[in-house]
């Protein structure tokens, strides 16, 4: 009896010793560690930490291959042309300036804009010349100068590939003073919505719509020797864009899809019809060109509170836009989400929008994300940073697959653009060509 109750405080001494070592242990490896996970739940206490002022690694992680991309805009003459022009040599002219400076910065691929706005910067026989272009829709360059041809030599010339970009619905801007008699505005009025804020869509709902953009990717596919196409995010247009309107005007579409006997409930039905658009817009590339990759640039968030934490616009319910199931299905060979934030704008955060797609990415397409290479916001040296932190937290989600695409080429051109400069002296330093796709 004597011994047990001797034994019995000495276990809890004991006990309570062990408890103490292992706490200390604990708090000794919390501060040692390097890695965010240790960190974390001190940042959830404390807030998170501030942007840092130099890049995340001093010594840039080099892979041995990666996609460098540039997006290049020909709406409202965003990057090309600068302005609109039917000589040749003035349009090749800014070409050449293009290319050369995303070779001098070691960017290895460029995604054309070439269907801005239900025209062309290439001769169809589907749709007009671009007004912005030519300054005149359906007025093309003088000589039978192609420029998406021109573009095709100029980026093999120097080691890089090319993507064709087309935005699909979108057909009428205010940009656009007058529209072709060839303009689809005219020929099929009965395919177009027209909203007074001056855009105009084509309804997604009609099957005469999806079959007409086949014909325009066919056309593309077999008339270009393209690495590839993409798709941006303007299916459905975004309400900024229906004016006055409180909704798509799609209910005779639709009353003809139940009439059919579709049961869908009409915002499933708008989200099914990007989803048969994209099926047969694939359908058409493989039919055409089988080595042709398709990519999908999608809004950076899916919907709100996904992940956790998320805010922004919902893409889902405004858009009409799945992506998380084009994500989870392998709709594209390519999956490039917009993720235009900082990584310290926390209900928007870069990292954890990244992480996302990349546990969505089931069927494992290449997942390249779009970076926004220009901010009001950011002063030029706080761009640099952000842009080269958001390359070396990409390399390191996907090392085996690095790759980027930067929107915002005005921020390069300039002969002392200072972000420019950093890329080169930084994760850019070596030239790499961009890795070839297992179709």
């Amino acid at each position: 009896m004597v011994c047990a109750q001797v034994a019995i405080p000495l276990l809890r001494f004991l006990k309570q010793g062990v408890l103490l070592i292992s706490l200390f242990l604990c708090l000794l490896g919390a501060s040692c560690a390097q890695g965010p996970e240790a960190k974390q739940g001190l940042e959830a206490k404390q807030g998170p930490a501030p942007l840092p002022q130099r890049p995340v690694s001093r010594e840039p992680i080099l892979p041995q291959t990666e996609f460098r991309g540039l997006w290049i805009a020909s709406f409202m003459n965003i990057d090309f042309p600068a302005k609109p022009s039917i000589d040749p040599g003035e349009l090749k002219a800014g070409m050449d300036a293009i290319l050369d400076r995303a070779r001098e910065c070691n960017l290895n691929a460029i995604i054309l804009q070439v269907r801005p706005c239900g025209d062309s910067l290439y001769p169809s026989d589907i749709a007009p010349w671009s007004s912005y272009l030519s300054g005149l829709q359906g007025l093309g360059p003088e000589g039978g100068y192609d420029p998406l041809e021109a573009w095709i030599q100029g980026a093999r010339l120097r080691g890089m590939s090319i993507y064709a970009w087309i935005n699909p619905f979108r057909v009428g801007a205010p940009s656009i003073k007058a529209y072709a008699p060839t303009s689809i505005v005219h020929n099929k009025p009965e395919y177009c919505r027209v909203f007074s804020s001056g855009y105009i869509w084509l309804d997604p709902g009609l099957p005469e719509v999806r079959d007409y953009l086949s014909d325009i990717i066919a056309e593309l596919a077999s008339g270009y020797a393209l690495d590839g196409l993409f798709l941006d995010d303007y299916f459905y247009p975004n309400p900024e864009h229906l004016g006055d309107a409180r909704d798509f005007p799609d209910q005779d579409s639709y009353a003809a899809y139940r009439a059919q006997g579709g049961t869908l409930e009409k915002p499933d039905w708008r989200r099914e019809n990007s989803n048969l658009f994209l099926r047969q817009a694939r359908q058409a590339l493989e039919r055409e060109a089988p080595c042709m990759a398709l990519g999908l640039s999608p809004a950076g968030i899916w919907r709100p509170g996904y992940p956790q934490g998320i805010r922004g616009r919902d893409a889902y319910a405004e858009s009409y836009a799945d992506s998380r199931l084009w994500a989870n299905e392998g709709y594209a060979d390519i999956f490039s989400p917009q993720l235009y934030w900082p990584i310290s704008q926390i209900p928007q955060s870069f990292p954890l929008l990244l992480r996302f797609w990349h546990g969505e990415n089931r069927e494992k397409s290449v997942l390249w994300p779009s970076l926004l290479a220009t901010s009001p916001r950011l002063s030029k040296p706080e761009l640099a940073r952000e842009i080269i932190n958001q390359i070396q937290v990409s390399r390191a989600m996907a090392p085996k697959q690095p790759g980027f695409i930067l929107y915002g080429y005005r921020e390069l051109a300039a002969p002392d653009s200072l972000l420019a400069g950093e890329l080169i002296r930084g994760p850019l330093s070596t030239a790499l060509r961009a890795p070839a796709l297992d179709q």
